[in-house]
């Protein structure tokens, strides 16, 4: 925790935060871009970038010598020789250009004859210009195309921290910036499932209470994958489809479904969830879903609510109007008026001249009642 303390007290941008901080994470999961990013880094900085892209380069052309068919025979034809010592710029000027038509017509020799060894997947190319093409990528390319990408976003500083630490910098990265619910829940279940850490140690750790993470481990386990499904598209509220948790698996799409058909709040999928629970026989748990469903049935009923005292409600206007009164005196002094337009400015200005009467009013009225006059509430 001593260090994921250091790391908040750290003064750098957001961007630099973020980065260093997925950066340590990816290579606490053994990805292997983070190291090819310092490795670049380093060369770039000792002024050994240029003399880098030569040695890289002679290394391709010996590589396309010995193990691609169609550019071994190109090479040959342009007097290449992996022997000797020559300047790689000068042999790949000879090389014609590689076009689309011709990675068609020849991708079979365009393919490395040591491909079986390699982690390899099929990509295509856009399409922009036409019809795509087929495009064979390895691990590595992956990996320093990523860290090639993440060079020319911001520094790179790896940050000397492990996985637990990581999700929990990345979880206070966001505070401001929030994650989503579901994003949470996928933090809190990587953190109890992967790194085996108990629920209080997870509150501790994004300090939060132990019962936010057991909701959030709730939501992350308990929904039906189609569920989820929506959750992610926004088309059922997080905090529905945590009432919905409490049902099986089996009777959550229908409800979901039903939520999203009659745009139920959370407050009537909750009510929903618990009366269906309530029922003990089948029947009539599907008499309910389909009243529900039909819109004929009585909805469940509230909790009976207590009636607040008069004291009650002046310490909640009380508490309402200083909230607003903050919250005008902080934009007023953030805002000056002639930032606004003139017409804007002479529109705030007449609400203000029109406020004032009443706050006057109202500040006698304070002095008043504190005064004892009308202290008396019946």
């Amino acid at each position: 925790m001593e260090k994921l303390n250091q790391l908040s007290r750290l003064q750098v941008s957001s961007m630099n935060w973020r980065k260093r901080v997925y950066l340590s994470y990816a290579a606490a999961r053994g990805y292997r871009f983070p190291s090819y990013l310092s490795e670049y880094a380093d060369e770039w900085e000792s002024g050994r970038a240029a003399e880098t892209a030569a040695t890289a380069l002679n290394r391709l052309l010996g590589h396309c010598w010995h193990s691609v068919p169609y550019y071994a025979e190109l090479l040959e034809g342009a007097g290449y020789n992996p022997s000797a010592s020559s300047e790689p710029w000068e042999t790949l000027l000879r090389l014609p250009v590689l076009r689309k038509d011709t990675i068609r017509a020849n991708f079979p020799r365009l393919r490395s004859v040591d491909l079986p060894t390699r982690k390899w997947s099929y990509n295509t190319s856009g399409g922009s210009t036409g019809e795509p093409i087929d495009l064979i990528q390895d691990s590595e390319y992956e990996d320093r195309a990523i860290a090639h990408v993440s060079g020319n976003l911001a520094e790179v500083d790896v940050l000397d921290i492990d996985v637990v630490q990581a999700k929990a910098a990345l979880a206070q990265l966001n505070q401001a910036n929030a994650l989503s619910e579901l994003e949470e829940a996928w933090l809190c279940r990587s953190l109890y499932r992967e790194d085996k850490l108990t629920q209080p140690q997870i509150g501790r750790l994004l300090r939060r209470h132990k019962a936010w993470v057991c909701r959030r481990l709730a939501l992350a386990e308990g929904l039906d994958e189609t569920v989820e499904a929506d959750v992610r598209l926004g088309l059922v509220a997080a905090r529905a489809a945590y009432e919905v948790t409490r049902l099986p698996r089996g009777n959550q799409r229908e409800v979901a479904e039903l939520v999203m058909r009659r745009g139920l709040t959370v407050g009537q999928t909750a009510r929903l969830c618990t009366a269906l629970l309530a029922c003990g026989d089948p029947a009539a748990r599907r008499v309910l879903l389909c009243e529900a469903q039909e819109g004929t049935g009585a909805p469940p009923a509230r909790a009976a609510r207590r009636q607040r005292s008069p004291g009650e409600k002046l310490v909640d206007d009380v508490s309402a109007v200083t909230q607003l009164l903050a919250r005008l005196q902080a934009r007023l002094c953030a805002t000056p008026l002639s930032s606004l337009g003139e017409a804007a400015a002479a529109q705030v200005t007449s609400a203000l001249i029109a406020l004032e009467p009443a706050l006057v009013a109202l500040s006698g009225t304070i002095a008043k009642v504190r005064g004892g006059r009308h202290a008396h509430l019946a």
